[in-house]
């Protein structure tokens, strides 16, 4: 896999997908990876379920104790209800619309969850969280710096987070900008950028990463119009012995 590789061998990137991140401007794995975050949502910060309190928005992390699906039949709608326990105390958690959690999130699986506290006729509850498994993989979605994209129907911060993360490593860490340059400037390196603009490992990375690519794009647009003047030196040394040769022509038909 490389820049110029279309999205289509992307796993997970079929035909739908494919015409929703087109009318994106995505077409290929550079467009892809150069698609940055809009903003950043700091979730970084484990909040103990003791301290919970309505309309916070907390990451949590622990041990489902109970999961069910449940149906109320008043909206028709279906929900997915769990306990997750941490050393501090309990919590009740809601997704709404969402069964399918119940063979997803299991008891006695621990969990990190990120969402907003809410209140109801039974109390406190975590509504509609994002969950990741505690299972040693890389979080994406909770318990760090989450980058928010500009989204469309059917392509939302979390599918393009994951599909971002499955390519990243994949590609080639080819830099643009000379080593020394780099290294003068105190510059990161692409590789090193693209990683903390998409997955920072704190804020202040994120402005580093935005420097970098600040740099670059003013480099290529120096490096153009350099280029282009180079370009018009060479017509003007070929133009200006034939304006000579023109001159004495016309001045000799006088």
């Amino acid at each position: 896999m490389n820049f110029s590789t279309s999205v289509s061998i992307i796993p997970g990137v079929g035909p739908a997908f494919q015409k929703k991140l087109k009318d994106m401007g995505i077409a290929t794995v550079r467009d892809l990876l150069l698609y940055f975050p809009r903003s950043y949502e700091d979730l970084s910060q484990i909040t103990p379920i003791e301290i919970c309190r309505e309309d916070m928005a907390v990451c949590i992390e622990g041990t489902i104790l109970d999961m069910q699906e449940v149906r109320t039949f008043k909206k028709r709608m279906h929900l997915a209800t769990a306990i997750i326990q941490d050393a501090s105390g309990s919590l009740r958690v809601l997704w709404f619309n969402q069964p399918y959690l119940t063979t997803v999130l299991k008891k006695g699986d621990r969990v990190c969850l990120a969402g907003r506290m809410v209140r109801d006729k039974q109390g406190l509850y975590l509504s509609n969280p994002a969950y990741e498994p505690l299972d040693g993989r890389e979080r994406l979605h909770t318990g760090r710096i989450i980058p928010v994209y500009q989204e469309t129907r059917g392509v939302s911060s979390k599918w393009l987070r994951r599909v971002i993360w499955s390519v990243m490593k994949s590609v080639p860490k080819e830099d643009i900008l000379p080593g020394t340059i780099v290294q003068e400037q105190g510059l990161l390196s692409f590789s090193e950028a693209l990683c903390e603009i998409h997955f920072p490992s704190n804020l202040k990375h994120v402005e580093q990463a935005q420097m970098r690519f600040a740099f670059e794009e003013l480099f290529v647009i120096s490096l153009f119009v350099l280029s282009e003047r180079k370009k018009l030196a060479r017509v003007k040394a070929h133009m200006i012995p034939l304006n000579q040769e023109l001159m004495a022509r016309f001045t000799k038909s006088l």
